[in-house]
């Protein structure tokens, strides 16, 4: 109204504590082998660490169940309240309906979907419906979204939650340093190794539960 007082409304804010967590691996590798290295072993373990330290980070920032260890954005999700009517089979339907559950503020360049590989090519190879998830101009995988696979996610199965869509602007992720590799040729002189020593040092949390809901397969 015409010269009424201003509505007054404060902002509030909400705290999320993201613990850094450490994770570790030591490796032994004799004298000989580094001395006679002729395949590039060293480059050979450097490689494998990498491998180990991506899926370590996608297993606890999917799974994790956030007490001793990162919270995981399937831990940290909410239900979508949709269940499929199948155990072990989705609908085009199920999938678009678990879409709406999220709120329109999380529908954005952020968003997206998780899930197995396996699950991805199930929903796009899906026949008879009456949304047929083809590629488009748009881009996308889903409905113009994205679907970022993670092979720690669960399966197609009775009552595992196979499929999360939300906006992943609101899962934080934090690391320190990043991998590091040292290298101790004396700790195990005596037996001829070399004693290799792997750390990194990471945390995530999910920050707003809402942004992200999942679908779960029905039950028996």
């Amino acid at each position: 109204a015409e010269e009424a007082a201003y509505d007054e409304n404060e902002p509030v804010f909400g705290q999320v504590a993201l613990t850094i967590h450490k994770f570790t691996k030591m490796i032994k590798v004799s004298e000989e082998m580094l001395d006679g290295d002729a395949v590039g072993l060293e480059a050979y373990i450097a490689s494998v660490v990498a491998r180990a330290s991506a899926a370590a980070e996608n297993y606890y920032c999917t799974v994790g169940s956030g007490s001793g260890m990162p919270q995981g954005v399937l831990t940290g999700a909410t239900s979508s309240g949709i269940t499929t009517a199948a155990q072990t089979a989705i609908t085009a339907s199920e999938v678009i309906s678990t879409m709406g559950t999220v709120g329109s503020q999380y529908h954005n360049s952020n968003s997206g979907f998780l899930m197995l590989g396996s699950t991805k090519f199930y929903i796009q190879g899906l026949t008879g419906n009456n949304f047929m998830f083809i590629p488009t101009p748009a881009g996308g995988d889903i409905m113009g979204y994205p679907v970022y696979i993670s092979p720690d996610m669960e399966a197609i199965a009775n009552t595992k939650k196979s499929i999360l869509f939300g906006d992943f602007s609101m899962y934080a992720f934090a690391e320190r340093e990043g991998v590091t590799l040292s290298r101790n040729p004396y700790l195990y002189q005596a037996n001829g190794q070399v004693g290799l020593f792997v750390k990194q040092r990471f945390g995530g949390a999910v920050l707003q539960t809402l942004a992200f809901k999942y679908l779960t397969q029905g039950g028996s």
